[in-house]
Formats: structure tokens, C-alpha cells, sequence
């Protein structure tokens, strides 16, 4: 391979490595909204980590609750989450939320495609949102507060 094309090759490998590790536009100005808005009951911004069990992977995570016009008890959430540092990464799923005694219960599931079903559950309690997940080939924590 002569010396233009593996500088191009290099070059098209660190531009696909990089472009992912923008924030989506959509999910930034939506986040920035959220930062400025009453937080209500679980809708609204969170921030925190989360931790493959599988890997040791982890990052950092944003997620947009909001309440869902379908019905009282379902919500989705809108995730932003990073990874080695330049990349990241957003998905959007739909869960079901119910009162408990100390907060609020969240659970579902959701097809991502290629990595499979996302099992997600998890308790909400004034700023605090833990959550156990897992996938076809990973499962993990979400640790998440309120942002200050």
C-alpha cells in the first residue's frame, strides 16, 4: 500500500473514530432546556455514570425523562452515554413507571437492533436513579443524580 493511501486510511479510521463523540445536536439543545426546567417528580435531566459488570467498560451518562402522552404510567428515556474517552453514543426507549413506597419503580425492555433486547430496571427516588441493565452480550449499573 503506497504512503497516500494509508494516510488516507488513518485518516478515515480517526475521522469515524472521532465523529461520534459529538453530541448529538437534538439531544444537546433538549438537555440544555431540561437544565433550565422545573424538575418534576422523575421527568427532566439526569447525570451520572454507568459500569459494564461484563467488561469494566464504563462512562459517562445524561439522560431526558419525560412523560409519555400514550398513558399516566409510561415515560421515555432518552440516553447519552460515553465511552473510552471520544466516543458516545445515544439511544431512546420507553419504559414503564410506577409508584412505590420510596420512589418509583422503572422497568422494560426495548430492541436495539444488533445489540438485542435491553433489559432495564431500576428505582427513581428524589435525586437518585439506579438501574441494573443488560443485553446480548453486556450487563451493568446506571448510577445517576440531578445535575446541580
Amino acid at each position: 500500500m503506497n504512503q497516500l493511501r494509508l494516510s488516507s486510511l488513518i485518516a478515515l479510521i480517526t475521522l469515524v473514530a472521532v465523529l461520534p463523540a459529538c453530541t448529538s445536536p437534538k439531544f444537546a439543545n433538549d438537555w440544555q432546556a431540561a437544565l433550565q426546567a422545573p424538575q418534576d417528580g422523575i421527568e427532566g435531566a439526569w447525570e451520572g455514570d454507568w459500569k459494564s459488570e461484563t467488561s469494566g467498560h464504563h462512562g459517562k451518562l445524561r439522560c431526558l425523562v419525560t412523560k409519555s402522552p400514550a398513558d399516566s404510567h409510561t415515560y421515555n428515556f432518552n440516553y447519552w452515554a460515553s465511552w473510552a474517552t471520544v466516543l458516545s453514543g445515544g439511544f431512546q426507549v420507553t419504559y414503564d413507571v410506577q409508584p412505590s413506597k420510596d420512589g418509583y419503580t422503572v422497568t422494560g425492555e426495548s430492541d436495539l437492533g444488533p445489540f438485542g433486547l435491553f433489559h432495564h430496571q431500576g428505582h427513581i427516588n428524589d435525586d437518585h436513579f439506579h438501574a441494573d441493565y443488560r443485553s446480548k452480550n453486556d450487563q451493568g449499573t446506571f448510577e445517576m443524580s440531578r445535575p446541580h
